[in-house]
């Protein structure tokens, strides 16, 4: 709280952390969002290389439900498992999961203990090879646990998706899920519900032209709005503002 007051400008990623600072009586004048973003010059949309593609174990033909980025608590990425565990009868989906975190051993076991034959695992790569592991996905995973916290969150791993113009699919509330809505890049399903994530999964399985439609918006919404380099500007020119006040 004293290093809130005390600071002489404030820049939040949403608005929700937004409000839940003025809420707390910090001056509307003070606190700036600029969100997260992609950098829409290296998140682009890139070919499909079939020489990755089989380096990961990944058939030829498979709907690739792809997540990358941190293996977290609060991302309740076991109900992608439980939704994988209830796929698992459909040979040509399968779950890629790109990445590290806390959570990953303990996903690993479950992965094992349900013996599922349509999920993958790969360690986190460097930001400039992420593009080309995008470019085998076709669909972008997000989720998080139903926690207040998450409902507050605009995830990294959403915009750098929809750069590289994949479809979204989003288990989570707030307002994330509000922008995928309004831009019409995905789908939201309700948080820890495997059963509507598997239904999402094959809705957008059986429908490429959706895919495709969706992935296009979302690449188009990106660049208007959530460019980092557009970010970047507004940082910098909100920075100069105040150290010349």
């Amino acid at each position: 709280e004293r290093c809130y007051r005390r600071a002489r400008h404030i820049v939040t990623a949403t608005d929700g952390i937004r409000n839940r600072l003025l809420e707390r009586g910090i001056a509307p004048a003070k606190v700036t969002t600029i969100p997260n973003g992609a950098n829409t010059e290296l998140y682009t949309p890139r070919p499909f290389n079939p020489v990755l593609r089989a380096q990961f174990g990944i058939d030829e033909g498979q709907f690739v439900v792809l997540y990358t980025g941190l293996h977290g608590l609060a991302h309740g990425l076991e109900t992608a498992l439980e939704a994988a565990d209830r796929l698992r009868d459909d040979p040509k989906i399968v779950f890629f999961f790109v990445g590290d975190g806390p959570q990953k051993p303990a996903l690993q076991t479950l992965a094992s203990e349900l013996a599922l034959p349509n999920v993958r695992f790969h360690a986190a790569v460097p930001e400039a090879e992420l593009p080309h592991i995008l470019a085998l996905g076709h669909l972008g995973l997000d989720t998080r646990r139903r926690l207040e916290i998450s409902r507050g969150t605009l995830p990294v791993k959403m915009f750098s998706y929809m750069a590289c113009g994949l479809p979204i699919l989003l288990a989570i509330e707030g307002e994330a899920a509000t922008l995928i809505e309004k831009s019409e890049a995905g789908l939201v399903v309700p948080p820890e519900s495997p059963d509507d994530l598997a239904a999402a999964i094959r809705r957008l399985r059986a429908d490429p032209t959706l895919c495709t439609q969706m992935g296009a918006r979302g690449r188009a919404y990106v660049t208007a709005h959530y460019a980092r380099q557009t970010q970047a500007a507004r940082l910098e020119k909100l920075l100069r503002k105040t150290v010349d006040e």
